[in-house]
């Protein structure tokens, strides 16, 4: 007998998912990148992450390459930003303040409106719409 998930479907063996992922990362991210898209071996996997989601693909991730994949990206995000960034900021530093603070009560009006609503379970609602909380 083979394990079966709540639908009565046979889930993909985690192997067969995770070839799927990367052939889709892959075949994503080159075709953005063939458009010279900004972000494209950013944006193709995380298509495909979500296209192996839909599936009913879903993986589980060892928390250290989780860590490492996390490293990866922020050190990616900070090559492309220049250090003269630094003094721009600490030159307009209230405006940033006031940027961060309208996005944080704009994510939490945003998810009590969706928790309100019923679109989304409470938590679901309020995590999601949170900057940087949706894993939680």
């Amino acid at each position: 007998m083979s394990a079966q998930d709540l639908s009565g479907t046979t889930p993909p063996r985690p192997t067969l998912t995770w070839l799927a992922l990367i052939a889709l990362s892959l075949l994503f991210g080159g075709a953005l990148l063939a458009l010279h898209l900004p972000a494209a071996l950013l944006l193709g996997p995380m298509l495909a992450g979500i296209a192996v989601a839909g599936i009913r693909g879903g993986i589980e991730v060892p928390p250290a390459a989780f860590v490492l994949s996390q490293s990866l990206v922020g050190c990616m995000i900070a090559r492309a930003l220049p250090l003269s960034i630094v003094g721009e900021i600490g030159r307009h530093w209230p405006l940033f303040i006031i940027g961060v603070l309208a996005v944080i009560a704009a994510s939490g009006v945003l998810g009590w409106v969706l928790a309100r609503l019923r679109v989304l379970p409470g938590t679901a609602a309020l995590w999601g719409s949170s900057p940087g909380a949706a894993t939680a």
